[in-house]
């Protein structure tokens, strides 16, 4: 839903950030009020019925979202320590390294959109973005089987470490190039002495 409302300008009437104009201007007062009711409708379409009735007569889009996480952060948590849980014990096992990313990629973006940063206009955020990329990359090649270990550990050597994006196509790249060099069967030495007989002068 937040994803919805960034999109259509909204996001503003459920962070508190669109604040009600005085009703001394009635032209922005209006519109307001049509927005809200507006942003409250799709709320209210997006919930089941008996959630919606519950807070069909909150004033304001603002406090509907507020009463939402009110009521159902605990649940979040839980869910949040569930998938944590699953990327905690995900291992790539019998997948293709590519089955093994997109699941571990979907557990991560399942997890993201569980838990959101506050905004920061100290710069700081983003070195935190950079720890857990960092965090991202070390599970996908401490999940890959052992005929990894030697991509693995080229991959660690490398100064910064890559992103995660980037360690994926290493590791990609080793298992195609492993399959293109199994497919390749040496010639035998009988085949080989046969050859030569029969093509004797």
């Amino acid at each position: 839903m937040t994803m919805v409302l960034t999109v259509k300008n909204k996001i503003g009437f459920i962070d508190g950030s669109m604040k009600k104009p005085d009703e001394k201007k009635p032209d922005e007062h209006q519109q307001w009020n049509w927005c809200n009711s507006l942003v409250k409708t799709w709320l209210l379409g997006s919930m089941s019925t008996d959630i919606a009735t519950s807070i069909i007569n909150c004033k304001d889009a603002r406090q509907i979202w507020l009463d939402l996480q009110e009521r159902f952060s605990h649940v979040n948590v839980i869910q949040l320590f569930n998938i944590e849980n699953e990327i905690h014990n995900c291992v790539q096992g019998n997948m293709f390294v590519g089955s093994y990313f997109i699941k571990l990629k979907g557990l991560w973006d399942e997890c993201d959109a569980l838990y959101t940063f506050p905004t920061c206009t100290c710069g700081s955020i983003k070195e935190v973005a950079a720890y857990l990329n960092t965090q991202k990359t070390m599970k996908f090649l401490m999940g890959l089987n052992d005929s990894y270990v030697g991509v693995r550990s080229n991959t660690l050597l490398q100064d910064p470490l890559p992103t995660v994006n980037k360690a994926y196509s290493l590791v990609l790249c080793h298992e195609k190039q492993s399959k293109v060099t199994a497919g390749k069967k040496p010639c035998s030495t009988r085949g080989y002495c046969l050859c030569r007989k029969e093509f004797k002068p």
